[in-house]
């Protein structure tokens, strides 16, 4: 229930803001600002997308765990 409203707007600026794009190539700390969250909420949103299967994280090429993502 925490992580509910978190994703949403996550999905919202995903979806409403930037159109559903494919990929997204940015920082935690830019997303969390474009969505008015603070990094730790939006890490946990992200974390939940992840584990729903409706998006994945990476660093470069490599896959990176959305739970232990640095702020930059």
């Amino acid at each position: 229930m925490h992580t509910g409203p978190l994703v949403d707007g996550l999905i919202n600026h995903l979806v409403d803001d930037l159109g559903e794009p494919r990929e997204v190539l940015t920082s935690l700390d830019r997303l969390a600002a474009a969505t008015n969250q603070d990094t730790d909420s939006l890490r946990l949103a992200l974390a939940e997308l992840v584990k729903a299967g409706d998006a994945a994280v990476q660093r470069g090429r490599e896959p990176a765990d959305a739970e232990r993502l640095e702020a930059h």
